[in-house]
């Protein structure tokens, strides 16, 4: 496996121990599922980094509430892409891999309900944003949260690996079954790139972890585990690899 491969099967292994959490009433909020994938994410890529025997260099780093400041971009004809200025966008989680980001990952956590369209789309276009900054120069800046009072700020410069694959990752209610054609179709970016080429499927760089909850009003005792599923071409890749 590649790089993102194994960091994709290290989310998804991740993903389901946090829907085990919500059965367990470990999960109250969106900021409390991003703690808890982390602390998932770093321990099954330590407990695989540490099978593989590999120096600290090679390690994969996982961060929370990146600040990412995307460099403009001329414009490009042949993908009827306009010009783009630089701009900054927050990122729930990111993985890298030595100065390689290899996955970047958008939450929602609205286990009695749906998320608003909205919402999902701005975090879906925050992706579409990073998902081609493969060039040199288009290298993106990553800035740590703990760091910003500071007066140099101590950004962390990386570049976009070409496998990279973005992520969003969503908690609801059982009522809400995806349908990925009308979930795509309802929530995808109406500029950029996503917005043009793909109108009726999930992009191929683009993967989705469903969780759905079940109502703890409807059932007698402890609420079981949130029932995870995976969609898009990232995961079945992963898979296929493993």
């Amino acid at each position: 496996m590649n790089d993102t491969q194994k960091a994709l099967a290290a989310l998804r292994n991740a993903w389901i121990e946090v829907c085990r959490d919500y059965g367990e009433r470990k999960l109250n909020s969106e900021g409390c599922l991003q703690a808890a994938l982390y602390f998932h994410m770093r321990r099954i890529l330590e407990e695989q980094e540490a099978q593989e025997e590999q120096g600290s260099r090679g390690w994969f780093r996982v961060f929370v509430e990146a600040f990412v400041t995307l460099p403009g971009v001329p414009a490009d004809p042949e993908a009827d892409e306009p010009a783009a200025g630089p701009s900054c966008i927050r990122v729930d989680m990111i993985v890298c891999k030595g100065s390689e980001l290899v996955l970047a990952i958008e939450l929602k956590y609205k286990p009695r309900v749906f998320p608003d369209q909205d919402d999902l789309r701005k975090d879906l276009t925050s992706l579409d944003q990073m998902r081609n900054r493969t060039r040199r120069d288009q290298r993106v800046t990553i800035e740590l949260q703990r760091h910003r009072d500071t007066e140099a700020g101590d950004p962390l410069r990386l570049k976009i690996s070409p496998e990279a694959k973005m992520v969003l990752g969503v908690f609801c209610s059982d009522r809400y079954r995806v349908d990925l054609r009308d979930f795509w179709t309802d929530a995808r970016p109406l500029t950029g790139r996503w917005a043009k080429s793909f109108r009726e499927h999930l992009p191929p760089k683009l993967g989705l972890c469903m969780a759905y909850a079940t109502d703890p009003k409807s059932r007698a005792g402890d609420e079981p585990p949130a029932i995870a599923e995976f969609h898009g071409r990232p995961f079945a890749a992963a898979v296929t690899a493993t």
